[in-house]
């Protein structure tokens, strides 16, 4: 059971099944309280919000959509009525992520697995198919998060937003799509808007969520956080270049499988999905094994490295796998990481060296057109 959420000014992220997995994806349980009536006048300008999504997203709806929009406390309660999913085994997550260089063993992670309700600006539940948004009345900006919101219900309707997906970097770039969709027509509806309605809808998000604090929340989560409602859009206007909204269609049906198909277009374009990885030897007792991924492979270079060079030394990504086992009170990652060609991945070790010579315990083995490494932390 998942909601897909409009979280502003930065996304807050929540620890799931998984290793990293996106933090636009909370749960939230069944315990809210039955959504409210709109009022007559509200449900006229949300059933003129549905007219624009369907006209901008070329779908209509099925059938239609529970609307809730509340007030700040309601709105706490609405959103505080579930509890995120517990991770599978937070010691793990939090092991591989300091291996990785990603978490510092003071980082309170409990941070990150919280919402805060002063960053929330709305969700939609993929299970109880409700749409929430905070606000006292539909204002510019609420209608705005309304639009976001619809266009996850209305894509819900038509395709699957909660399916079964093999590991974290296919459930990014799946958020990424998801993600970028409901930015794309939520934009095209600001871009609708008078001068001055798009000026006092910043204004009420600036004022809205002033106070929001994400002070003890890992750099990490928060760009893992970021990067569908950031590079998702880059994607879907890939989509709507090559093919217009059939592609954008067939792309919900068939979706990328990794973060190298979102940050290159062009990849998933021309259906080059994942290369082949060796089998990775563990140390130990397999405790979790997955894939890394580009953009958090990017993540670990930009430790060491200005995030142009990461970028670039992580370029030409086509496939990984890790896995993860204990040595005493430390945790062991090992990943092979294939790349496009021998070049990219002569500049891969380079990059993986350097992060390597930071980060005490790691070991880097190149191989032809891939390379290993290992870190114990």
């Amino acid at each position: 059971m998942t909601s897909r959420s409009r979280i502003v000014p930065v996304v807050l992220v929540v620890l799931i099944a998984g290793l990293m997995a996106a933090g636009v994806s909370t749960a939230l349980g069944r315990r809210r309280d039955a959504p409210r009536a709109l009022d007559p006048s509200m449900a006229a300008v949300v059933a003129e919000l549905e007219a624009f999504v369907e006209s901008t997203r070329g779908l209509r709806f099925r059938e239609p959509v529970k609307v809730s929009v509340l007030g700040d406390a309601a709105f706490r309660r609405a959103l505080s009525g579930g509890e995120p999913l517990k991770a599978l085994d937070a010691d793990v997550e939090a092991g591989v992520l300091r291996a990785l260089g990603l978490v510092d063993p003071t980082d309170d992670l409990d941070a990150a697995g919280a919402l805060d309700g002063d960053s929330v600006a709305g969700f939609y539940d993929t299970d109880t198919k409700e749409l929430v948004v905070r606000g006292g009345r539909l204002t510019p900006f609420v209608r705005q998060v309304v639009v976001h919101e619809l266009t996850h219900a209305l894509d819900d309707q038509h395709f699957d937003l909660d399916p079964d997906l093999a590991d974290d970097d296919a459930a990014l770039a799946f958020d990424a799509l998801v993600e970028g969709d409901a930015v794309t027509v939520e934009r095209r509806y600001v871009e609708s808007l008078s001068a001055a309605e798009r000026r006092e809808a910043e204004a009420e998000e600036d004022a809205t969520f002033a106070g929001a604090d994400v002070g003890d929340v890992p750099g990490i989560y928060l760009d893992l956080g970021d990067f569908p409602y950031v590079d998702g859009p880059d994607l879907v206007a890939a989509l709507l270049a090559a093919g217009g909204l059939a592609r954008l269609d067939a792309a919900f049906r068939s979706p990328p499988t990794t973060s190298a198909e979102v940050l290159h277009p062009a990849r998933y374009l021309a259906g080059r999905g994942r290369a082949r990885v060796p089998e990775v030897r563990a140390g130990g007792r397999v405790v979790d094994e997955g894939v890394v991924g580009e953009y958090v492979l990017r993540l670990m270079l930009g430790e060491s490295w200005p995030d142009d060079q990461a970028g670039r030394a992580a370029e030409g990504w086509a496939g990984d796998s890790y896995v993860a086992w204990r040595t005493g009170k430390r945790m062991c990652v090992r990943a092979t990481v294939v790349m496009d060609s021998d070049v990219e991945a002569a500049e891969l070790v380079t990059g993986l060296r350097k992060w390597a010579a930071d980060h005490p315990g790691a070991n880097v083995e190149p191989a032809p057109a891939a390379v290993t490494f290992l870190r114990c932390a």
